[in-house]
């Protein structure tokens, strides 16, 4: 039973589909030749064809367009060359769009040309008629019809041609004609012909963009003929990210509107104040503002937030109403309406709020770019308001919803000119860009807290959207159910940590006159540190998330045409890292990456237990040159390769441990503590054996001397020193063992492969190895030489002074040549430290050589 109602369902949907297509069939698609005015390229089909691998899916043969304003028709004819199978599979239905309540479309031929032949492939009887409104996603209902031909037996290297006519004109447009004719595109063509016939008094005012063609001008009476002809055109590259005012396909362009004033004239009428009642829901809504406002910044403001949000956007762009706004009382209860009745709706409330608002027409595409246009209304799509409030002058956009602030720091989009329709009007006004206030900045507050290395950390993130972020950000807020929402973000960061699960719900705080709108998310994450099987360390990563993909980063980066920027645009983020103890070398790092297109700054810095990654980005401007955009390119890459950072400690299994040690400094350290170990103890041998008979005798100390010998005075200070020096030195090796024996540092910094790979890294850890070895056993021989008070300790000691001094300070040279450190503490010389070291070498060096205590107690 169910299945025979179905069946019947379908049946009726199927006769009434039919019903539809047969009557669109019959309504306003016509058949026959072209009008006698028409004068078509001659053009010849090939007799044979070669199939070229590299060729485009189709080419154009030929392209012509015809226009008679006069008698509102035009007329297109095309021929395409099917390259391959790519072309046939999108030539095979063709598809013309027109207006039904003032169109008629008129096809007069498709045709296939095959060795020689023309094959007619236009069978009235299937052409079909449909509505698609494919802008009905975009709530926006055009009425546009398409009528579609599908070609049949339509192969590869077949010649397709078809050519039909567009009768009727827009009547809201009142006799007024303009156009626009691309002449290059992204499709080469090789014959392309334009044709315009005017016959009016009216002059026609012409001009072109980057086309040098002169046209072929014919007049007979009061009828001027234009004509361009254009031969292989070459396709034109799109290029991504380009400027909305960088226009780089050449065009023609026609208008008979003197200029904007005209432009002014004609639209006036059509903003005019609605003629129906005030309903009185509305008049008490007005003066409910009025009473609960405490200024008329509030009121004003009141009255945008009502139209751009308790009117939902809905464009019924049929016929004459494409261009003339709905009467503002019958947006107000049908409770929504385009760009153009929200615009009048908003005028007339805030005109009985006693505050001045004009419609103000603007272009979303070319923005500041109609400056170039001719005067029509064609050079616009869009409509805006222009308010006078408390002498300021303040641009909104009633379709614009979910905003937050003030209405002076309300995001507008650098529409850049506006046509304001205001009597008497001739000339565009220029819209300020989006202020600071408004600009999309967005910071994140990112807090890990590691308590024990082995359990799950903390993973909590503050994020404050302002301006344009927050209003983005308070729609999809509205958009999307919290739960949702909150996956959306649990997903997105684990991308970055797979183990990640939440720890508590999303928390979002909207502070909406402020336009500052805070989430609040906690985490947990397991497998923050992974072992990494070939450095043998727990690794830890950092992620700047907020600034990834921050920056324009275009697919085509071999540019001839400009980039854009979202501008102005700041993105900040904070991480901060607390770990369960001190025992970290953490050296503080600061980064900037400069260029005119942005500013990037990051800073590291550990205190404590803490460690804190700053990063900083803005935008400086909003188009950036192409020959300028490989050095940013460059910059950019620059820039990322500091967006995560990275923590490591070794592995507590002693098996892991030893497999991490960098055997080759171990054996470098021994061999440097063997060696000099044997020169110490062959001096040790040396200093020791009965003097030579030319020895300087020791000095016999008199009675009053006596008190002078023994390891006394300041001899006390230079023992101590030579006491706790070994001590201090095997500590500050201790503390910092990875730099000198991990094998994971060795390939990270003196490898070419390694990530702070630098050629002076392996000298110099090779120098401080060798070096702090050598002055170890030094000053071991030294204590023995000066408890056996030596006759050989003065200048032994001395010797050992000065190369401490002169070590530390080529080590200090040396590390702040190191590109990688020169930004953090690690690379910059520390001149009082060195100093101090000279100093005391010179001191002390000069004690032993004048003192007569020295000379007294040192006679063994």
């Amino acid at each position: 039973m169910s299945q025979s109602i179905f069946a019947r369902a379908s049946m009726v949907a199927l006769l009434l589909c039919a019903a539809i297509c047969a009557r669109a069939q019959s309504t306003n698609i016509l058949f026959g030749p072209p009008s006698d005015w028409v004068r078509e390229l001659a053009w010849t089909a090939a007799t044979n064809w070669t199939r070229n691998e590299k060729s485009e899916e189709k080419r154009y043969l030929l392209y012509e367009v015809q226009d008679r304003p006069g008698t509102a028709e035009q007329f297109v004819r095309v021929i395409t060359l099917m390259e391959n199978e790519a072309g046939v599979q999108d030539s095979g239905s063709l598809r013309f769009g027109f207006d039904s309540s003032f169109q008629e479309l008129h096809l007069h031929r498709v045709v296939i040309h095959r060795a020689g032949k023309a094959i007619d492939r236009l069978d009235r009887s299937k052409v079909r008629s449909i509505q698609p409104e494919p802008e009905l996603d975009g709530h926006v209902i055009t009425g546009e019809h398409t009528a579609v031909v599908f070609v049949e037996d339509l192969r590869v290297g077949d010649a397709l041609e078809y050519a039909y006519t567009l009768r009727g004109a827009n009547p809201i447009l009142a006799g007024h004609y303009a156009n626009l004719l691309r002449v290059q595109s992204g499709a080469p063509v090789d014959r392309q012909k334009y044709r315009v016939i005017w016959e009016r008094a009216t002059p026609l005012e012409l001009r072109s963009h980057l086309v040098d063609a002169k046209p072929v001008i014919s007049r007979q009476s009061r009828r001027v003929d234009y004509t361009w002809n254009f031969t292989n055109l070459t396709a034109i590259p799109y290029e991504d990210y380009q400027p909305p005012s960088f226009e780089p396909y050449p065009y023609l362009e026609f208008s008979d509107f003197a200029d904007w004033s005209s432009v002014v004239n004609w639209a006036l009428p059509l903003y005019a104040p609605g003629t129906n009642a005030v309903p009185t829901e509305l008049r008490d809504l007005v003066a409910r503002w009025k009473s609960s406002a405490s200024s008329i910044e509030e009121q004003a403001r009141l009255a945008l937030q009502f139209v751009q949000d308790d009117l939902r956007y809905t464009g019924i762009e049929l016929g004459p109403d494409s261009y003339r706004p709905a009467d503002p009382m019958e947006t107000f209860q049908r409770r929504f309406g385009d760009c153009k009745g929200k615009v009048v709706l908003l005028c007339f409330l805030l005109r009985e709020l006693n505050i001045q608002a004009l419609p103000a027409l603007v272009n979303t595409y070319v923005r500041e770019g109609i400056g170039n246009r001719l005067p029509s209304p064609f050079a616009f799509n869009h409509v805006i308001a222009k308010l006078e409030l408390d002498g300021k002058t303040i641009w909104v956009d009633p379709t614009s919803s979910y905003q937050g602030g003030k209405l002076w720091n309300r995001y507008l989009p650098s529409y850049g000119k506006a046509l304001v329709l205001r009597p008497g009007n001739n000339a565009l006004e220029d819209i300020p860009r989006a202020s600071p206030q408004s600009a999309s900045q967005r910071k994140v507050f990112s807090t890990i807290a590691i308590k024990d290395y082995k359990k799950p950390v903390e993973f909590t993130v503050r994020t404050e959207y302002r301006g344009y972020s927050a209003d983005g950000m308070r729609e999809n807020v509205a958009r999307t159910e919290p739960d949702k929402l909150a996956e959306q973000y649990l997903n997105f960061y684990a991308r970055f940590y797979s183990s990640i699960r939440t720890n508590g719900p999303l928390r979002i705080t909207d502070d909406r006159l402020q336009n500052l709108l805070t989430v609040e998310e906690a985490y947990l994450i397991t497998n923050l540190w992974e072992f990494e099987k070939a450095d043998k360390m727990y690794q830890a990563h950092f992620y700047a998330d907020n600034l990834y993909n921050a920056l324009t980063d275009p697919d085509t980066r071999l540019r001839k045409t400009p980039l854009r920027f979202v501008y102005p645009m700041e993105r900040q983020q904070e991480i901060t890292v607390h770990l369960p103890d001190k025992d970290w070398a953490i050296p503080n790092l600061e980064k900037e990456v400069e260029h005119d297109a942005f500013s990037f700054k990051y800073k590291r810095r550990f205190t404590g237990s803490t460690v804190r990654f700053h990063y900083e980005c803005r935008t400086r401007l909003a188009t950036l040159p192409a020959e300028q955009v490989p050095s940013y390119l460059a910059k950019l890459e620059e820039m990322e390769d500091t967006l995560d950072d990275m923590l490591e400690r070794p592995d507590e299994n002693p098996e892991h441990f030893l497999a991490g040690i960098n055997w080759l400094t171990v054996i470098l350290a021994a061999f440097g503590l063997c060696s000099a170990a044997v020169a110490a103890a062959w001096y040790w041998h040396r200093t020791g054996t009965a003097p030579a008979a030319d020895a300087v005798p020791p000095m016999i100390p008199s009675p009053e001397d006596q008190r002078l010998t023994g390891l006394g005075g300041w001899l006390f200070l230079v023992g101590l020193g030579l006491c706790l020096n070994p001590f201090i030195r095997l500590v500050t090796i201790g503390q910092n063992w990875e730099g000198y024996f991990s094998i994971h540092v060795w390939q990270s910094v003196a490898m070419p492969q390694g990530d702070s790979y630098h050629p002076l890294y392996a000298p110099m850890l090779v120098y401080e190895l060798l070096g702090n070895a050598g002055l170890f056993v030094l000053n071991l021989l030294v204590l023995c030489l000066f408890f056996s008070r030596r006759r050989a300790f003065p200048r032994t000691y001395i010797v050992f002074i000065i190369s401490s001094a002169l070590f530390l300070l080529l080590d200090e040279v040396g590390s702040a040549q190191i590109s990688t450190l020169q930004a953090s503490d690690a690379g910059k010389v520390d001149y009082a430290q060195a100093s101090r070291a000279v100093i005391y070498s010179l001191v002390w060096s000069a004690y032993m050589l004048k003192s007569r205590r020295v000379r007294l107690t040192f006679v063994k």
